[in-house]
């Protein structure tokens, strides 16, 4: 049998959903054979991806609102270490980062064939976005399916820090970078930045056309595991959703305040590919966790725990301005050098000229910074004005 998942495959998959699009269009930029040479070459190495059997191009009506097997619920959250100790201190809990991007979730079938992606809308429903996903090479669009039932992914699609810098004069910030192109329509616009989005496994859901999700029991006997999330953890990347920049998961077993605060200190300060907006913890055991329930908003056996960010003040040299391959410009203010959350910060965004007009930022202006656990900094409000205002470049 051909391998399932390769990086060749999926590129080529991108590259041959592009061009069937621009012909069902008339808007064909290469010949017949050289499309055959694709598609062959992608049978060639996996002959049972899904864009084999697309007859046409049918993905244009498939943007609509998708129902979720089951909710995608939120996470309730703490800044509080006491609430985190309480809650660590009653269950064997396992830590994971809550990435900084937007949750998704990928519908495949029994055979382990991708149909489609939605995002997490308003948790019951979410809006479809099967187009964009199927040029994002790091999800596989095929997967060993042992289960053999239907499986709904669950995860975030995130913006590694490594590929955010070569994209940043084509966002107003990190945070709107990933819903705002899977919001745009014309996915050929954004075929360069679909290619570097990384995913982030986290939760599955197998389920029986006839009888609905599988129950927990049905489920670990299926897989031969102990009923433990980090076996659910080591099932998904036996389906082939690795995590290859996550750190290590581990069972989180405290003594004290100290102890915790220790380990939430290292934790938030490792080194990452990726922005964080904090840590979750959940409840390892399944069918605690099950039995523990959900309100409308949240699961109670998970929490996440976020740091209130640290900011300083300091004051604005100069305004740099910046034009990207697309015309766009954009700015950051260099800053008298500071430390925040042991990093030095000499530079922090400005988003846009609408921001720097309404803020009245200019070199001279004493501003809060702040880095809240993420990469890039960013000024958080003025502190001193000015002598003189800043004048827009034409």
């Amino acid at each position: 049998m051909k391998e399932i998942y390769s990086k060749e495959s999926e590129l080529l998959a991108s590259e041959i959903l592009y061009h069937k699009k621009l012909y069902y269009k008339g808007k064909a930029i290469i010949s017949d054979e050289a499309f055959d040479a694709l598609e062959e070459r992608l049978r060639e190495i996996n002959p049972y991806h899904p864009v084999l059997s697309l007859v046409g191009y049918d993905l244009d009506s498939s943007r609509g609102k998708v129902e979720h097997i089951l909710p995608m619920l939120s996470l309730a959250k703490t800044y509080e270490v006491k609430d985190l100790f309480d809650f660590v201190r009653k269950y064997d809990c396992v830590v994971t980062d809550k990435v900084d991007g937007m949750a998704l979730c990928l519908e495949y079938d029994a055979k382990g064939h991708f149909f489609r992606a939605s995002t997490r809308g308003n948790g019951l429903y979410g809006e479809d976005v099967t187009e964009h996903i199927f040029h994002v090479p790091s999800i596989p669009k095929v997967i060993k399916n042992s289960l053999h039932y239907p499986l709904e992914i669950r995860g975030e699609l995130y913006f590694p820090n490594s590929a955010f810098e070569g994209f940043r004069d084509r966002f107003e910030s990190f945070r709107n970078a990933v819903p705002g192109t899977l919001g745009r329509k014309d996915v050929e616009d954004s075929l360069d930045i679909l290619k570097s989005f990384q995913f982030y496994v986290y939760d599955f859901i197998a389920s029986s056309p006839s009888h609905g999700p599988l129950s927990v029991d049905d489920f670990y006997e299926k897989i031969k595991k102990e009923k433990k999330y980090t076996d659910k953890l080591v099932y998904l990347k036996s389906l082939g959703f690795d995590n290859k920049d996550e750190n290590p998961l581990y069972i989180l077993k405290v003594t004290s305040h100290d102890d915790l605060n220790q380990r939430l200190n290292d934790l938030f300060h490792k080194k990452r590919n990726y922005q964080i907006d904090g840590l979750v913890f959940r409840v390892n055991d399944e069918r605690l966790w099950n039995a523990l329930g959900s309100t409308s908003h949240h699961p109670r056996g998970s929490l996440a725990f976020k740091q209130h960010g640290e900011s300083v003040e300091t004051k604005i040299l100069d305004i740099e301005t910046n034009i990207g391959r697309t015309g766009k410009k954009s700015f950051r203010a260099r800053l008298e050098p500071v430390e925040i959350s042991g990093a030095k910060i000499s530079y922090a965004t400005l988003h846009n000229a609408e921001f720097i007009e309404k803020g009245g930022y200019a070199p001279g202006a004493v501003v809060e910074v702040k880095r809240s656990g993420e990469v890039i900094p960013y000024i958080v409000r003025l502190v001193k004005a000015p002598k003189d205002s800043y004048v827009l470049p034409k």
